[in-house]
């Protein structure tokens, strides 16, 4: 019975309908699209401020990174003299400057 001429004709028909259905669903649904501002995360590429702004923002960090630097320096030297001669000391005391000014950096 299966091999009747035209019985498959219904369900060829009919999944070419539910196909032709689906596609259209979806061309539907992917047309409905919206514009967006450029900046979807609310982040943006653009430099904010001035350049004076920015420049003295830099000039303020560079001058505090050198507060810091200083400071380092000046208390690193002060505890070599406590440790005079003691040589553990003095290498303890280089380690830990050095691991001091490389987070400064």
């Amino acid at each position: 019975m299966s091999n009747v001429p035209g019985h498959s004709r219904p369900r060829h028909s009919m999944a070419l309908m539910v196909l032709a259905a689906v596609l259209g669903l979806a061309a539907i649904a992917l047309s409905q699209c919206r514009m967006v501002p450029d900046t979807v995360t609310g982040l943006s590429l653009a430099a904010p401020g001035r350049l004076s702004a920015r420049s003295s923002c830099v000039r303020n960090c560079n001058d505090q990174y050198q507060d810091a630097f200083r400071a380092e320096s000046d208390r690193h030297q002060a505890a070599l003299r406590e440790c005079g001669s003691d040589q553990d000391c003095r290498a303890a005391e280089n380690e830990r400057h050095k691991a001091i000014t490389e987070h400064l950096d």
